[in-house]
C-alpha cells in the first residue's frame, strides 16, 4: 500500500505545527518518562513548518522524510537550518526506535532547534514572494 499525502497550504501546516508544540508542552506536565513523546512532538512542529514553507512557496512536496531532507537541502534557503532539522529528526528516532533516554536536557535542545526552525520559517515566509499558482 502506498499513501500519497494530500497537499495542504501553509495556514494548515502552520496550525499543525502549532497543535504539535501545544501536545509536547501538555507531555512536559506528564511524569519523566514521556519525554520521548515530547521530543517526538517537537519533530513533527518542524515537519509541518517546513511543509508550510514548500506549500507557501508553491514548490514540490516532499511525501516522505527523506524526499523532506533531500528537499531542504537542496533549497537554498532551507539549508542553513537543515542542522537543526536533523538533530531534532535525529532525537525523535532515537528515543522512539532506539529506546534512546530523554533527560531535561535533551528536551531542552530539541526546543532550541526547534526554535530556531520556526524562527527561520517565520522570516521566510515573511519575506518570500507570492506562490506561484499552478494547476495540479
Amino acid at each position: 500500500m502506498s499513501l500519497r499525502f494530500t497537499k495542504f497550504d501553509a495556514v494548515a501546516h502552520r496550525a499543525k505545527a502549532t497543535h504539535n508544540i501545544d501536545v509536547a508542552n501538555a507531555i512536559a506536565k506528564l511524569p519523566d518518562d514521556a519525554r520521548d513523546w515530547q521530543v517526538t512532538a517537537l519533530f513533527y512542529a518542524a515537519v509541518h513548518l517546513i511543509q508550510a514553507y514548500f506549500a507557501a512557496i508553491g514548490s514540490s512536496y516532499p511525501q516522505t522524510h527523506q524526499d523532506r531532507d533531500h528537499a531542504i537541502i537542496q533549497d537554498r534557503r532551507l539549508r542553513k537550518i537543515y542542522n537543526d532539522y536533523r538533530e531534532l529528526k535525529q532525537a525523535a528516532v532515537a528515543s522512539r526506535y532506539l529506546c534512546w533516554p530523554v533527560n531535561d536536557f535533551d528536551v531542552s535542545e530539541a526546543k532550541r532547534h526547534l526554535a530556531m526552525v520556526q524562527a527561520f520559517i517565520d522570516n521566510a515566509l515573511a519575506t518570500s514572494e507570492p506562490p506561484v499558482h499552478r494547476d495540479s
